[in-house]
């Protein structure tokens, strides 16, 4: 009897292994399955800006900020961005000085004029959410959704090609500022458009972000609106998550044959890809050691059960072949939400001609303006000369 005790030993140690085993997978794909939502797909309601620097000295094309013990890039960098306080609105960019105690920058005042004292935060959007700020005219204009009446910026234009701008998740309207004086100029009438679970616009009843897979209904809904009113045709302009909702119209869309071109930053065209990516870069609670892949493939199956995210569905870089229309993607290489290979990937799988790919070296998310604003109105600029309507 003794004997046989011991050797069940063997298979009740490869039990309990294969029960911790299961464990670790079912539970850590539970949990980082739950963060897939709130990091990746979950549209949340705006937020205040998170005012973390103090303004030490402002004058005549200067601010001075502290500079906290972390030294954050966006503070030290010289990206030209938004810097908003209580009530105002500027622009600083170039680092012009610093200590171990501050930071100094070229500074634009927009609206109003900080003083010390005032705690600020900066903005890779660059305006305020106001196209009138940078002498554009503008009117809030409404349009069928695939959900509802939803509304949209309109600005006039002399042309009968419109420009259709989609934000990316949790955004605004006000994302496409940096690129929208370039489309005026050119006599392009644009479409700023609000979509599902933005303010403004339907909710679901869940608020995730579907990557195109269920919001293409509206942006088709804006576009018919465009051409209701007198337009030819339209360019289609997408940022990150709206990149991907502007790709699932031209493969969906009954009307992607009106679309003339396509200009994408940073397109978030791969969802698995991203995720695995953010996974690559996220150490395990408790243990000092990066997420297995094995582990993210599970969370994936996990969150397609619990949400109802088919992967498959929203890669566009397998479908890529497909689309026929001109697109333009600008890209920074240092993206850390969307990785720079998802655009490569996605430029080599299609037709080849079709997809003109522009990085931008050390640029973060959706900010190749603000690290080159030449070069990137240089680069869109050559694009749209090439719109005929």
């Amino acid at each position: 009897m003794v004997r046989r005790r011991r050797r069940r030993w063997p298979y009740w140690t490869g039990g309990l292994i294969l029960l911790l085993v299961l464990l670790f997978f079912v539970g850590g794909g539970w949990y980082f399955s739950g963060l897939i939502r709130s990091d990746a797909l979950l549209v949340e309601e705006p937020s205040p800006p998170e005012y973390r620097y103090e303004v030490l000295d402002v004058g005549p094309g200067f601010l001075s900020l502290a500079l906290p013990d972390d030294e954050p890039a966006e503070l030290t960098d010289g990206e030209l961005l938004g810097v908003v306080w209580e009530g105002g609105y500027g622009q600083v960019h170039t680092v012009t000085g610093r200590d171990e105690t501050s930071i100094t920058r070229e500074f634009l005042p927009l609206i109003g004029m900080p003083e010390g004292g005032d705690q600020v935060a900066l903005d890779s959007f660059a305006f305020p959410n106001d196209p009138a700020v940078v002498g554009i005219d503008w009117e809030v204009v409404s349009y069928s959704a695939g959900l509802g009446e939803a509304e949209a910026w309109f600005v006039p234009g002399e042309r009968s090609t419109w420009a259709v701008f989609v934000h990316g998740r949790g955004a605004n309207p006000g994302e496409a500022l940096r690129a929208l004086p370039q489309f005026v100029a050119a006599g392009l009438p644009s479409l700023l458009i609000t979509y599902r679970n933005d303010v403004g616009a339907p909710a679901t009843a869940d608020r995730l972000g579907r990557f195109g897979a269920t919001e293409w209904e509206d942006l088709q809904g804006a576009v018919r609106y465009a051409l209701d009113q007198g337009a030819d045709d339209v360019v289609l302009v997408g940022y990150s998550m709206g990149g991907a909702i502007v790709t699932s119209f031209l493969l969906r869309s009954e009307l992607a044959g009106e679309v003339e071109a396509v200009v994408l930053e940073a397109p978030a065209l791969e969802l698995g890809d991203m995720i695995d990516a953010r996974a690559g870069d996220t150490t395990l609670p408790l243990i000092p050691v990066r997420v297995p892949i094995a582990l993210t493939a599970a969370a994936k199956q996990i969150a397609s059960w619990r949400y109802g995210v088919d992967f498959g569905e929203v890669d566009y870089v397998a479908r890529a072949e497909e689309i026929a229309t001109s697109i333009l993607i600008i890209h920074g290489t240092e993206d850390g939400d969307v990785p720079f290979a998802v655009s490569e990937q996605f430029a080599a799988a299609a037709t080849p001609g079709l997809v003109t790919l522009v990085p931008f070296e050390g640029a973060g998310h959706v900010r190749a303006w603000n690290v080159d604003r030449e070069r990137f109105e240089a680069v869109l600029g050559d694009f749209l000369e090439a719109v005929q309507g």
